[in-house]
């Protein structure tokens, strides 16, 4: 890291070097972490007061995306899932770093962390593969919303408080008729003999 730094000028020769090392698929789980902690330590540092240090910055995110392609193919060849587990938390922990660090923007973050992942080519699988269609065969637009709307808790108490407001507005009207104590004196000669005994 320091000889990174202390060779700032190169940084776009030294961002393709890493950005190769991490792409291999040949190269060892230890490796590829030493190498992601190795690219941790420049962001992290390279805010100093070294000239040309904040180029790494920029270098990195224009790699970030193929390093972690690498990655995430060196993530889905493991065949210990006790092993690929752990690489996946160590990964998992650069991220929070990061994160935490306010290196990169959110969105940013979370495409590279789908990319380790391997969602991205899942969904782009889906949306280029025959079973983009739907039950009815009609093909499913990036607009159709296919299983429901998002909850949002601000609009469900909204909707829970017209709800009480509407329901309270019923009870004021009352469908069954007059209540009994409007009457003068018929409740007691309507409900029969019983009724006038009590009273």
């Amino acid at each position: 890291m320091v000889w990174c730094l202390d060779h700032a000028d190169s940084a776009e020769e030294i961002c393709l070097c890493i950005t190769e090392a991490l792409s291999t698929a040949s190269s060892r789980l230890t490796s590829k972490i030493s190498r992601l902690y190795l690219v941790s330590d420049i962001l992290h540092n390279c805010t100093v007061k070294v000239a040309n240090a904040s180029k790494f910055r920029k270098c990195f995110q224009e790699k970030l995306p193929e390093m972690f392609e690498g990655i995430h193919e060196t993530y889905s060849a493991v065949t210990s899932r006790l092993r690929a587990e752990a690489f996946k938390q160590r990964v998992m922990r650069v991220f929070r770093a990061w994160e935490d660090w306010a290196i990169y923007p959110q969105d940013f973050l979370i495409k590279l962390q789908n990319t380790f992942l391997g969602f991205n080519k899942q969904t782009e699988g889906e949306a280029g593969g025959d079973d983009s269609d739907d039950v009815d065969g009609a093909p499913l637009s990036d607009s159709d919303d296919v299983d429901g709307v998002p909850l949002d808790g601000a609009a469900l108490l909204k909707k829970a408080r017209r709800q009480g407001q509407a329901d309270a507005a019923d009870d004021d009207d009352d469908v069954d008729g007059v209540p009994l104590e409007e009457v003068d004196g018929s409740a007691a000669a309507a409900e029969g003999p019983s009724a006038a005994r009590t009273t």
